[in-house]
């Protein structure tokens, strides 16, 4: 019966953007919204970041991973692998509250190393915490909405990530259930929820497919709860249980085999969405591109640039200065760059063409992304292919630099008011500029080296093929070296499932003003395009896809600044 509700939902919901008359209808599409953001109410606020803290230094002193506090008085589940019995941990609640916890039991069998990977942990800061109510891991089924909330290590940011799926298998061959939710490294121990928000499984690992995501049934905590408070490792189980009982919304609970194909059901959402779209073709960097481009029709303020043609809206970093537009098949016109903005990575094109479509920015908007947008039901469409569909993760965050600034190669070290290098990479930009230990930089294109953190901040600012002008001492004698900066290097583990996804990674990927995450499985080059949620309404750009778990979106407001910017001021 649940299902034939699902479908009815979505059968109205489809028949809403196919005729406009469909008014009624439309009041009974948010069914699934709903039931996301109600999930998300009850769980967001349990669910942690955690990492390894020395108490005497108060430095961290392990890698980041993520859990859940099931208990007011600040019982921790998370992941095996995560933790060390006895050892202190801190913990940060999405809040803003912090505290210290203790690492407890934990099962890791020794002829199943990481298997079943349990472990628990126990906040020992006093204080009154927020929980979230354990469910049951023996009454999931398959095709069962689930949601993922935890802390991808990449985006380093202070509040969690939230993903959409459904589970697809509900006992593996290693003990684990299987989710769509992708993970990565980060969400080690992170909390996976039913629809309801109540616990129901630890990300344990990930497979190269971004459909395989393996989560430690909540049931074994349940099981081995009295042994789990002993700080130790249990290298075979406990032979002390606890009941697990049964869930008493057991046969309540709703599976959706629609779930396994949204892209189909939202395609008619989708294709009228997608006529905002057309390819753009230019050159970087010696390197043919080709990337979405969106059609735009800004609106809701008095112009001053009030330019003919059309407009169109891209990645900037992925369109050179001689652009092509393919407006129809086989037919192309030459699109002129007005304006780009570096720390959006937007460009704004103009076409001499007047085409039909395309989307209504109203500049005077001042929405924003609020707690309350978790979660929404996003549309990212293509034009030669079924839409993307995901969920809303973050709000809106600034993403500072980390992998797409440039790469010089060299490390220094401050003392007495000196940065002095003390490594140089092979092969790297400082290595092939002769670059040298003990060399003293005393400024970078102009810029004095006073501090420590001088160093990295102004690097930071340059991206790769960019040249930096640096002067040094070298033995008393002052030189000046011209460096053009590389790619940085990868810095995960390439043999890690989680950088084997599909499309991989765009080149430029951070270093923005604002930008929001969700969860499409996009790739690099199917950036560009508007994403809406599934109203229809316009909610930003994707711009680039970031790791297996994200891909980021320009929101709205910013889009409507650098609009704004390029045609007004």
């Amino acid at each position: 019966m649940m299902q034939s509700k699902f479908r009815s939902v979505l059968f109205f919901f489809i028949l809403f953007f196919l005729s406009e008359s469909s008014k009624a209808q439309h009041r009974n599409t948010g069914e699934l919204d709903k039931m996301i953001h109600a999930g998300i109410k009850r769980a967001y606020s349990a669910s942690v970041k955690v990492m390894g803290w020395d108490t005497i230094r108060k430095v961290q002193n392990s890698s980041q991973f993520s859990a859940a506090v099931v208990s007011p008085d600040g019982y921790i589940l998370t992941a095996a692998h995560a933790i060390q019995p006895g050892r202190t941990y801190k913990v940060w609640f999405p809040d803003g509250r912090e505290c210290l916890a203790v690492g407890l039991g934990r099962i890791d069998l020794s002829a199943t190393p990481t298997q079943p990977d349990v472990a628990m942990m126990k906040i020992i800061t006093s204080g009154n915490w927020p929980f979230v109510e354990m469910g049951w891991s023996s009454a999931i089924r398959k095709d069962e909405p689930c949601i993922s909330i935890s802390y991808p290590e990449t985006l380093a940011q202070p509040l969690p990530s939230v993903r959409f799926g459904h589970i697809t298998d509900t006992l593996n061959e290693w003990g684990f259930f299987q989710s769509t939710c992708a993970m990565e490294p980060g969400d080690s121990g992170g909390a996976l929820y039913d629809y309801k928000g109540r616990l129901i499984g630890l990300h344990s690992r990930c497979d190269k497919s971004e459909d395989v995501n393996m989560e430690i049934p909540v049931d074994y905590y349940r099981e081995y709860w009295t042994a789990l408070k002993t700080a130790k490792t249990y290298t075979t189980l406990p032979e002390v249980t606890d009941d697990i009982k049964t869930d008493p919304l057991r046969e309540k609970l709703q599976s959706f085999s629609e779930l396994n194909d949204l892209a189909t059901y939202f395609g008619p959402v989708a294709k009228p969405l997608r006529e905002s779209e057309l390819y753009v073709l230019s050159d970087v960097g010696g390197v043919p591109q080709k990337i979405i481009g969106t059609i735009i029709a800004p609106g809701g303020l008095q112009l001053r640039k009030t330019p003919g043609g059309s407009l169109i809206i891209s990645k900037s970093s992925c369109v050179g200065e001689h652009v092509m537009v393919n407006i129809s098949n086989g037919v192309r016109v030459e699109g002129k760059v007005i304006a780009r903005s570096e720390p959006d990575d937007l460009v704004l094109l103009q076409i001499s063409q007047k085409l039909k479509g395309g989307v209504n920015i109203d500049l005077s908007n001042q929405d924003s992304l609020t707690f309350n947008s978790l979660g929404t039901i996003l549309l990212s469409p293509l034009i030669d292919s079924l839409p993307r569909i995901s969920v809303v993760s973050t709000m809106g965050m600034n993403l500072a630099p980390k992998f797409s600034s440039g790469y010089l190669g060299a490390y220094v070290t401050f003392s007495e008011g000196k940065a002095t290098v003390t490594r140089v990479q092979l092969n790297s930009p400082a290595g092939r500029n002769s670059l040298r230990i003990g060399d003293e930089i005393s400024s970078i294109n102009g810029e004095q080296l006073l501090k420590p953190e001088d160093f990295q901040r102004i690097l930071q600012s340059y991206r790769p093929g960019q040249e930096a002008l640096f002067r040094l001492n070298r033995k008393g004698k002052e030189l000046v070296k011209k460096i053009i900066l590389a790619t940085k290097p990868a810095s995960a583990d390439p043999n890690h499932p989680a950088e084997k996804f599909s499309g991989g990674k765009s080149a430029r990927r951070d270093g923005f003003i604002k930008v929001f995450a969700h969860d499409a499985r996009l790739r690099p080059e199917e950036c560009g395009g508007p994403v809406f949620n599934n109203l229809g309404q316009f909610y930003g750009i994707n711009i680039a896809r970031y790791s297996r778990t994200t891909t980021l979106a320009v929101p709205l407001l910013q889009v409507s600044k650098f609009l704004r910017s390029a045609l007004i001021n």
